[in-house]
């Protein structure tokens, strides 16, 4: 008597939308608070599970938003300050309009577009509050150094800082803000968030 031997494959699962899945582990991964909501691997604690039911499409959605906003607004601010003053800019330093525009749009330009697409893989696979915070201590320190400069080649350095501190904004804030929002909010949510362009930017001219 022979016997069949029947291999077994582990059972796939697919995800519909709306379904819970809480049970195979969360995307929450740091809130902006520190609160853990919880993590990529094992199961998710009742108490957390919880929390993140709280969380998600509560007040703290929209504190988390506001935060979001305002970090956006002053990134606009910072990366826009200098082309509120050229020519103070080129009479302290001693350059003209090449130098620059090098150190204003190209400068900066190249290097924010660069780093944007590893800085948004890192996002992916690391804790995007601390990155985002790591952006904007790198970028602030940059804006600081950019107004004690005294010569070109430090005033370029200081811009391609900000650039990369620059560049650790957008990727991991969309992100934070897609756990935040549920997927019939996002498009409002992120209208919000790019209001920050344009806040930021009549900040800027306004002021300056």
């Amino acid at each position: 008597m022979s016997e069949k031997v029947e291999s077994q494959a582990a059972p796939s699962r697919e995800f519909v939308v709306g379904e819970d899945t809480s049970e195979v582990g969360s995307v929450v991964d740091e809130p902006l608070l520190g609160v853990d909501y919880g993590t990529f691997e094992g199961k998710e604690t009742p108490s957390k599970r919880k929390e993140r039911s709280h969380a998600v499409g509560s007040w703290y959605s929209t504190y988390v938003l506001g935060v979001i906003f305002l970090v956006y607004t002053m990134n606009q601010v910072d990366r826009l300050v200098l082309a509120v003053v050229p020519d103070y800019v080129k009479e302290d330093l001693h350059f003209g309009n090449t130098l620059y525009g090098l150190v204003a749009g190209i400068g900066f330009t190249i290097f924010y577009t660069v780093a944007g697409i590893p800085i948004g893989r890192w996002a992916d696979v690391s804790n995007r509050k601390n990155l985002l915070t790591a952006g904007l201590v790198i970028w602030s320190g940059c804006t600081v150094l950019s107004a004690l400069v005294k010569e070109f080649w430090h005033l370029l350095l200081a811009r391609i800082g900000l650039a990369l501190g620059q560049a650790a904004m957008t990727p991991p804030a969309l992100s934070i803000l897609a756990d935040y929002f549920t997927p019939e909010q996002r498009g409002t949510v992120f209208s919000v968030y790019n209001w920050g362009i344009y806040v930021g930017g009549g900040l800027a001219f306004g002021v300056g």
